[in-house]
């Protein structure tokens, strides 16, 4: 068990990390069968304008809580780990679940901005893990481009993504609700060859709401190991129009 109990600085942290010995600010690895409790905060927002991602501590490995507010959930080499109950803002995805991470439980998350709740991204490294077991329950994601997610890099080495279940969802004019995407390339230029990630039993139910395109789901298996025994029940996403773009069509008279 980490507890803490007492805030981790009484100022936000420096915004340059040269001020700091090593680019970490809290990191747990190969973790099995751990519980983070506490009212610690960790005033990190000091780092964020930059935005310069080469140089930012992405190796936060858990959670990173700012007045109840997560800034970064990046799990990789995990076991048995249990994110509830937590309200997450950021610029990337709001939980990110990594190679070789087992029997992650993720539940009652209200996720703003970014990029939702992703399996992946898989595939991009030589001797990546499978990732097995991964329940996302009881979520509700607000005006974000991606809800959840599984994604995998394109000429990927083999490995394994099974046992993927969400469900109870609620979504709120999330861009692209649903996505399963074996052709992940966000700079684009990727190897032209098939994903060798095989992803497996993934099951989205009960998820409702509305979505600002038309492409409510996406589903993108197109490499030789394909998706297998991927269901969808009782989806009701509907589409709407972005209000601010009927504002812009309007013509107000003189």
């Amino acid at each position: 068990m980490f507890a803490s109990n007492a805030k981790t600085d009484s100022k936000s942290a420096p915004p340059y990390l040269s001020a700091f010995k090593e680019p970490i600010w809290l990191e747990f690895r190969d973790l099995s069968s751990i519980n983070i409790t506490g009212p610690g905060t960790g005033m990190l927002d000091g780092i964020w304008p930059g935005r310069s991602w080469e140089k930012l501590p992405m190796r936060v490995m858990v959670v990173v809580i700012l007045e109840d507010i997560a800034k970064i959930t990046l799990l990789s080499q995990s076991t048995k780990i249990n994110i509830t109950s937590s309200t997450i803002g950021v610029g990337d995805d709001c939980i990110s679940i990594g190679p070789s991470s087992n029997n992650i439980s993720i539940s009652k998350i209200t996720c703003g901005l970014g990029h939702g709740i992703s399996v992946g991204s898989l595939g991009k490294y030589p001797s990546e893990q499978d990732v097995n077991g991964v329940y996302v329950k009881n979520c509700t994601l607000i005006g974000i481009d991606n809800g959840v997610r599984v994604k995998s890099w394109p000429g990927s080495p083999p490995s394994k993504a099974s046992n993927l279940k969400f469900e109870d969802i609620i979504m709120t004019n999330v861009k692209n609700p649903i996505i399963i995407d074996q052709e992940y390339c966000p700079g684009k230029g990727c190897e032209i060859k098939p994903s060798q990630v095989k992803i497996s039993d993934v099951l989205f139910k009960n998820i409702k709401g509305s979505a600002t395109t038309k492409s409510k789901v996406t589903l993108v298996c197109k490499s030789s190991m394909s998706c297998e025994n991927v269901v969808l029940t009782n989806i009701d996403l509907k589409y709407i129009l972005n209000c601010l773009m009927v504002l812009k069509l309007q013509v107000v008279p003189t």
